[in-house]
């Protein structure tokens, strides 16, 4: 949501989460990116088709970025707090 991802950033920015601290990761919801699935998608897509339809469709449709091609979005996102601040 929009509180959350405002929280977290302002967190960094104002330097309340040490670097030497933080960590990044893939699963980062308060960050979600339109599109972040798409590489993953595109690459995967062999594996997806075997999967059970519901699975398949919360993968496809879901907003969070908890893939790995969603990683250098989340960093972009943090780097941008950190620099801000």
């Amino acid at each position: 949501d929009d509180e959350g991802t405002a929280e977290v950033l302002s967190a960094l920015r104002d330097g309340i989460v040490p670097t030497e601290r933080l960590m990044v990761e893939t699963d980062a919801p308060y960050l979600g990116f339109p599109g972040c699935r798409d590489s993953y998608l595109s690459h995967e897509g062999e594996m997806l088709d075997r999967l059970p339809s519901k699975k398949r469709k919360r993968l496809t449709k879901g907003t969070y970025p908890n893939v790995p091609s969603s990683l250098p979005m989340v960093l972009r996102a943090v780097l941008g707090a950190l620099n801000e601040g």
